[in-house]
C-alpha cells in the first residue's frame, strides 16, 4: 500500500469541517502500534475539532485519530460531541 492512499469512502459520509489545526495529543505508547503503511514505530494520537457534524448533538465534536510521523497515513477518525457553550 505504500504510496497508494485511496479515497476514504467509509464512516458518516458528511463528517463536518475541521476547525483550526489538528494537534498531537501524545505518542502512542503501545509497542504493537506501528504504521500499517510504512512500518514506522512512531505513531501519534491526534485531536481535531470538527464543526457542522450533522449526526452529533450541537453539531460540534472532538475527533481523535492516529497518525504516522513518517508518511501521510492516518487512521479513521472517531468523533464525540463536545459542549459548544463552554468558554
Amino acid at each position: 500500500m505504500t504510496g497508494n492512499y485511496p479515497e476514504r469512502s467509509y464512516g458518516l459520509g458528511k463528517g463536518g469541517t475541521p476547525e483550526g489545526a489538528p494537534w498531537v495529543d501524545q505518542p502512542v505508547s503501545d509497542p504493537e502500534a506501528v504504521c500499517p503503511n510504512c512500518g514506522c514505530k512512531t505513531v501519534y494520537a491526534i485531536k481535531q475539532v470538527m464543526v457542522g457534524v450533522p449526526n452529533l448533538m450541537g453539531g460540534k465534536g472532538l475527533g481523535s485519530f492516529i497518525g504516522c510521523a513518517a508518511c501521510p497515513w492516518v487512521s479513521p477518525m472517531a468523533i464525540v460531541a463536545i459542549n459548544i457553550n463552554t468558554n
